[in-house]
């Protein structure tokens, strides 16, 4: 049980803090989830009323689920269940509270540190993305400023996806193009992937996937894996969702002969 958490929370809604937020010096430092527990009944003193009793509960259940959505790498969505969310209700019921300002912080750093393996890897699209969320947290950071230098002067890594054959008719429905072989700039729903690329997991197959796994983002797109056997499938979708941190991709896993990847609209 976080007992420091707890006792600054009752201070905080007795009054006996002598304002709305706790100073630095009276709180303890956020503890693990799994050491906080919600507080019973015998660690309300007698003079706590119920209004008092139902605000801190409602505090400290708002800090469970921000650091819950923090590890789910939920971060500023999705909208009604991320980490940022959660800690501007805290706010709105304690302003000031040190442990939410804290973890909105901690959520712009996050971004940061994202950014910067997006950078590393020649993501700059993704990279830039990153620093536009951590900016509208933390628009005053010196990390933010130096990162932001750091991504003016690298350059996007350009990869060229192997080409793709047309589709066995006699696996595919009639309405799949047959000259869906190329990815960027192209209308096309329907991506063949190369049987030996994809058995070797050659390094061509993993910029074709995440290549895929940027379109599938931008176009909120549905997927459909097919694939020869279960394990190819699900290490194609380990593929797509590995891409992006805080996106994750919706696929259903279908087998057949020849691996494919089909993307489906919103």
């Amino acid at each position: 049980m976080n007992t420091g958490r707890i006792a600054a929370l009752l201070l905080i809604a007795l009054g006996m803090a002598g304002c709305t937020s706790v100073p630095s010096s009276n709180k303890a430092p956020p503890a693990k989830v799994e050491e906080r527990s919600s507080p019973s009944r015998s660690t309300s003193p007698p003079s706590m009323t119920a209004a008092e009793k139902v605000r801190v509960m409602q505090v400290l259940d708002l800090l469970d689920r921000a650091d819950q959505a923090f590890k789910a790498k939920h971060l500023t969505s999705p909208r009604g269940n991320n980490a940022l969310e959660y800690y501007q209700q805290v706010l709105r019921i304690i302003p000031g509270y040190q442990e939410a300002e804290q973890g909105i912080d901690r959520i712009a750093e996050r971004y940061l540190h994202w950014a910067e393996a997006a950078i590393a890897e020649g993501r700059t699209g993704a990279a830039r993305n990153y620093l536009t969320k951590s900016r509208q947290i933390n628009p005053d950071s010196t990390e933010l400023k130096r990162v932001q230098q750091r991504l003016k002067s690298a350059k996007p890594v350009v990869v060229s996806a192997p080409p793709a054959k047309a589709p066995d008719p006699k696996v595919e429905p009639a309405d799949v193009d047959p000259q869906s072989a190329r990815i960027a700039g192209s209308d096309n729903r329907y991506i063949q992937l190369q049987p030996q690329a994809l058995k070797s997991r050659s390094p061509a197959m993993k910029a074709l996937l995440a290549q895929l796994a940027d379109r599938i983002q931008a176009e909120q797109a549905r997927v459909i894996i097919e694939a020869p056997s279960d394990p190819q499938g699900r290490w194609i979708y380990q593929q797509l969702n590995q891409r992006h941190e805080e996106y994750r991709i919706r696929a259903n896993l279908r087998l057949a002969s020849k691996p494919a990847i089909r993307l489906l609209p919103r």
